[in-house]
């Protein structure tokens, strides 16, 4: 037998080498095949991280196209549409529910932020909102950093210190059917509109008549589309005037519809209960109704008046006269409205002035014996740039104007507060400690001790508003209505943190209720000296133009460095129906 299997031995080495051989190639296929897959399944993973994509189902996707089939690749990531809250902070994780709608589009913060809140806690009562308030406490108490692209989702927020303020109580609700306004402007701008005119008035009865001066279609739907803000709106087509005894009509030019208003909101839109006829521009805004009835309340409406503001420009009424200034707002009463109604074609013909508030003027003048009765706090606002010294100054106005074109402030989101607290708009509080104003809905001001003649708050007269909007210091013309000025603080005299965001926040468990305030201070804000931002006589698109061009270059020096951040400051007030007077 031994000698039997000598002569199949002698092949056995090649047979064992092949064998081997066989082994390795199978082996080293096998590894790369396994290697293939195995990279596959962590790309997999990695963009299921950035994606939200559940890991299970990608699983079960790789299962079922097992079989020679080419792996589905896990969906993209869900696109966030412009105005919602942001769900997801950078590629990983999401932010805590505080935090959750900072990262917008919109709010262009930079990817890392120093964050600060403050817990409101409102004291109602009967204060005079005039008077500044010292609070003894600082009002940055904590400050903490949050990175929007870190995949940390350990952020521990900074406390919600408790705030007690003292605020009057809030308006009472009630309805103004009394009160009927016109305005007359294009489709574009009335449906552009509607977020403001619904502030002030929806739920509140009071009549908004609009001619839309470009179209006669699609009145129908805009005017439910107020409707359904529970605005009392009508909407019109604009309305030919007649010239002679024949009868022959020609198309009223844009500048007479304000005037023609009138014959619109006394034929058509008045009643017995109707004491005000208002004519206003589409960027009239009145904070709430309640303190402007207020005012109307101290005049006898069955006598004819005619009750508005001068612009708060000298220039302006030396140029254009002595009348009530539509963006302001104008009020006559129903008497006076039917002693012009038979001249109301011959005063557009023989006015001197070819705007709708100077037509009036010039027809109550030559049909009546009406005088102009000048209401304080009604404000036409012919001011550029920036306009911070007025809102600071802790006026409590009653309506303002301009706030979309000659400067730009969101200005429904800073009237906010009003609804819950009166007329604690714009009231101001000092916490020396840390050398901070706050303009409650418009900004939280820090003024510096060091650097370019800082002085600190206590160095800053208080009682003289700002002059910080063009041509503020360059004379008097703003004397008369908002002197005496005080001089524009610039570099670092002075850090701002402006209100870009309001919103009331949702229910929970125990029904308190909480209005949400967010300010921020931009990188790079109040490094420049802008004194001459607004010198000489350009033209005031060309100044729009330039500004919107300086902010995008600022944003884009901001987000150049992590270590460069936008500062924001959160409060939130409590308007739970425990803090609520009762009614």
């Amino acid at each position: 037998m031994h000698q039997r299997c000598l002569p199949s031995l002698r092949s056995c080495p090649v047979r064992i080498s092949l064998l081997i051989l066989c082994l390795c190639l199978l082996f080293i296929t096998a590894t790369r095949l396994l290697e293939l897959h195995h990279g596959s399944f962590l790309g997999g993973l990695s963009v299921l991280r950035q994606s939200g994509y559940g890991v299970v189902e990608y699983l079960n996707e790789e299962i079922i196209n097992k079989e020679g089939q080419q792996p589905v690749p896990p969906p993209p990531p869900p696109l966030r549409h412009h105005g919602e809250p942001s769900q997801v902070v950078g590629q990983c994780g999401n932010p805590p529910e505080e935090l959750a709608f900072l990262p917008r589009p919109e709010l262009d913060l930079t990817d890392t932020i120093l964050y600060t809140r403050r817990c409101i806690k409102p004291i109602f009562g009967e204060t005079d909102r005039d008077v500044i308030t010292n609070i003894t406490t600082p009002l940055i108490t904590h400050q903490t950093a949050v990175n929007f692209t870190s995949c940390t989702t350990d952020i521990k927020l900074p406390p919600c210190d408790p705030l007690p303020l003292q605020v009057s109580y809030p308006y009472p609700k009630r309805t103004y059917e009394h009160l009927t306004f016109g305005v007359a402007s294009t489709h574009d701008r009335l449906n552009a509109s509607l977020p403001a005119f619904s502030h002030w008035l929806a739920g509140t009865g009071a009549q908004l008549v609009c001619i839309v001066v470009d179209t006669t279609s699609n009145l129908s739907s805009l005017q439910q589309l107020y409707h359904q803000h529970d605005i009392n709106a009508t909407f019109v087509p604009p309305k030919p005037i007649i010239t002679n005894q024949e009868t022959i009509m020609r198309e009223v030019p844009v500048e007479q519809h304000h005037f023609m208003l009138l014959r619109e909101l006394l034929l058509h839109h008045s009643s017995p209960v109707t004491r005000w006829l208002a004519v206003i521009d589409d960027d009239t805004f009145f904070p709430s109704l309640s303190p402007l009835n207020r005012a109307l309340s101290s005049f006898d409406p069955s006598r004819p008046l005619w009750l508005g503001s001068l612009s708060d420009d000298f220039d302006a009424v030396k140029l254009r006269g002595f009348m009530a200034y539509g963006g302001a707002g104008i009020f006559l009463s129903v008497p006076l409205a039917n002693q012009l109604l038979p001249h109301m074609e011959s005063c557009v013909q023989t006015a001197t002035l070819h705007t709708g508030d100077g037509i009036l003027r010039d027809c109550i003048y030559a049909h009546s014996r009406t005088k102009l009765t000048i209401i304080p706090g009604l404000y036409q606002h012919d001011m550029h740039g920036d306009v911070s010294g007025f809102y600071e100054s802790g006026v409590s106005p009653l309506s303002v104007h301009h706030w979309k074109s000659w400067y730009r402030e969101p200005i429904p989101d800073m009237a906010g507060i009003a609804e819950y607290c009166g007329d604690c708009w714009l009231q101001r509080w000092v916490f020396a400690q840390d050398d901070v104003l706050l303009a409650n809905g418009y900004s939280i001001t820090q003024y510096t001790t060091t650097g370019h003649g800082g002085v600190g708050i206590k160095g800053v007269d208080l009682g003289r508003m700002e002059a910080t909007w063009a041509r503020a210091a360059a004379g008097h013309e703003f004397d008369f209505s908002y002197g005496p000025l005080r001089k524009r603080l610039t570099g670092a005299e002075k850090k701002s943190w402006k209100l870009v965001d309001a919103q009331r926040m949702g229910e929970g468990d125990d029904n308190r209720h909480v209005f949400r305030q967010t300010y921020v201070h931009r990188h790079g804000d109040g490094d420049d000296d802008d004194d001459d931002k607004w010198a000489g006589e350009a033209d005031e698109e060309e100044k729009e133009e330039e500004r919107e061009r300086r902010e995008r270059r600022e944003r884009r020096e901001r987000k150049r460095g992590a270590e460069k951040m936008d500062q924001v400051i959160d409060l939130f007030w409590d308007i739970s129906q425990n803090f609520l007077p009762q009614t």
